[in-house]
């Protein structure tokens, strides 16, 4: 009666790891699936972004030093604000008609 037991127990835990091994050799399956997909996309956007010509990119802001960018945007501030005087001086100096 025993041995009928244990190779009931057995056999019990045998499918239920079968049936966990086919279920993780599905899931497998199917990421294997997902990474094919993606790495071909993730090719056709590399391939992308070897055809931008870099030297029209410039920098990217993310890589740029801190202290750079603030000088860069300061300076930026500082010729639209001459720009804008200028302007203002124009304008009085020949007003619309």
């Amino acid at each position: 009666m025993w041995v009928l037991l244990w190779v009931l127990l057995v056999l019990g835990s045998l499918a239920v790891f079968a049936l966990l091994a086919r279920s993780l050799w599905r899931k497998s399956v199917v990421l294997g699936r997902e990474l094919a997909v993606a790495s071909e996309r993730f090719g056709a956007i590399n391939d992308q972004l070897e055809e931008l010509d870099t030297d029209e990119i410039g920098e990217l802001a993310v890589f740029a030093v801190p202290l750079t960018l603030r000088q860069d945007r300061e300076w930026q501030r500082i010729k639209r604000e001459r720009a804008r005087r200028r302007a203002y001086r124009r304008m009085l100096l020949n007003p619309p008609r």
